[in-house]
């Protein structure tokens, strides 16, 4: 049904200016949204929001490395610190030692952000 829909959302690009077309591929769009929405509803999927499905797997795959938040965010916070002090070797050595946790660190202008890989 989604590849369908996908598909119907294809041919309405290419053909805007067929008018009948495009309110038949809106009409099938909503169908199929609607039917896509019960399948999951009674498969009891798409419950969560995407924010509250990404923390929940973001804890899952902290809790199976035996790690915690707090212990990741000192360990960045260290990171900061030794980077301040101009110490790139410690630094550097925190970095690998998230990286070899399945830690990544992304460094933007005011702070650093981190994600856990799979």
């Amino acid at each position: 049904m989604a590849q369908a829909a996908n598909e119907a959302c294809d041919l309405a690009t290419r053909k805007r200016k067929d008018l009948l077309l495009q309110g038949g591929i809106a009409l099938f769009g909503r169908l199929a949204l609607r039917s896509i929405a019960k399948l999951a509803s009674d498969l009891g999927l798409l419950r969560a929001t995407p924010e509250e499905y990404f923390e929940r797997v973001k804890l899952r795959r902290m809790a199976l490395r035996g790690l915690t938040a707090e212990a990741i965010e000192a360990k960045v916070s260290g990171r900061a610190e030794a980077r301040k002090n101009k110490d790139f070797a410690a630094g550097d050595a925190l970095r690998d030692e998230l990286l070899a946790l399945g830690i990544t660190l992304m460094d933007t202008p005011t702070r650093t952000e981190w994600s856990i890989t799979q």
